[in-house]
């Protein structure tokens, strides 16, 4: 989903197995995991169900009144040449008893992201995130699932766990527009495009496999993340030409951004200049949403100082001259003689 918002400026693992009851077993109880599904990605460097070669997985079981963890970030992953998931430490799965699964995708083998979770439960804890870390460019998922209770006795291979797995951060880009008449001849050029003020870190909690949140809970004392968007510096023609830069991740809150750019001024294919520019946006960012931010640029924002449109006036005209008389007759044509 895309919001609009304007500123005027602005596989199962393999295991060895001797005897016939060993491989019934992995055939029949092991917990495997199935391809995902991913709501809303639509670019190449996004996460999607084609994409994802490998995330983390939590899972929980409980019986009789007591639980425990089965899986704590679990490499779930796709091994060469193959197109189903797998994963190491197969588990299995038992009777009568309830099993819980939560993921994080990419897979998280550094601080980027981290599942707090209590040591017995899989489906409620915090996530964690520091996106100064990760750059801005590393989006991130999360998905949950409560397979209901297994029978009293399994006597076939249960289907994989399949996850449906959602964005939890806000992806962001710019779109700068030359409201400028085309008829002027002046094109940008924008460059440099940064958000100074961003949030480095921010969690946000899960109750009972579930984010309800549409927000993360960050801190003041951590808005000072700048994230660049790289664009590819074309000219903008005027009359609502267009310059959309790259897009970058960042943690869903409500704040006024900082937001500064360069736009190079050319008439008529002379370069006139560059010009830093400086403009706030409010964001209410949301998590697993799209915002497209547009700054219209004109002859009052462009530079530093208005553009003032070329005029013309008459200032004097010189005035002819008396009359000189000449003789028709005179092959000369001089002047006739009083």
């Amino acid at each position: 989903m895309k919001k609009y918002l304007y500123i005027a400026f602005a596989a199962a693992a393999l295991t060895s197995c001797s005897s016939d009851e060993a491989i019934e077993m992995v055939e029949k109880r092991a917990i495997g995991f199935d391809n995902v599904f991913v709501n809303n990605a639509t670019r190449a460097t996004d996460l999607n169900k084609d994409n994802i070669t490998e995330f983390g997985v939590y899972a929980s079981v409980s019986a009789n009144n007591t639980q425990g963890m089965i899986l704590s970030n679990e490499r779930v992953y796709k091994p060469e040449g193959k197109t189903e998931f797998g994963y190491d430490n197969t588990q299995y799965w038992i009777a009568s008893a309830q099993y819980d699964f939560t993921a994080i995708a990419p897979y998280q083998t550094g601080t980027n992201a981290t599942w707090s979770y209590s040591t017995t439960d899989a489906k409620n804890g915090t996530v964690e995130f520091d996106n100064e870390t990760a750059q801005a460019d590393q989006d991130l998922l999360f998905a949950y699932i409560q397979p209901e209770e297994t029978a009293d006795a399994i006597t076939s291979q249960p289907d994989p766990v399949a996850f449906n797995f959602s964005h939890i951060l806000s992806r962001v880009h710019f779109t700068f527009v030359n409201t400028i008449s085309a008829a002027s001849n002046i094109k940008l050029v924008v460059s440099d495009v940064k958000i100074t003020d961003a949030y480095k870190k921010g969690t946000i909690a899960v109750a009972e496999g579930a984010i309800s949140a549409d927000y993360w809970t960050v801190s003041e004392t951590n808005n000072s993340f700048n994230i660049a968007f790289a664009n590819n510096g074309n000219e903008i023609n005027g009359d609502n030409g267009t310059e959309t830069t790259a897009h970058h991740y960042m943690i869903p809150a409500k704040k006024e951004y900082n937001v500064s750019f360069k736009v190079k001024l050319l008439q008529a294919g002379a370069n006139l200049g560059t010009y830093d520019r400086n403009a706030t946006v409010n964001l209410d960012l949301k998590k697993g949403m799209s915002y497209n931010v547009k700054a219209y640029l004109s002859t009052d924002n462009v530079l530093p100082n208005a553009l003032y449109p070329i005029v013309f006036k008459i200032n004097e005209v010189d005035k002819w001259d008396n009359y000189t008389d000449v003789d028709a007759n005179d092959p000369y044509n001089n002047p006739a003689s009083n």
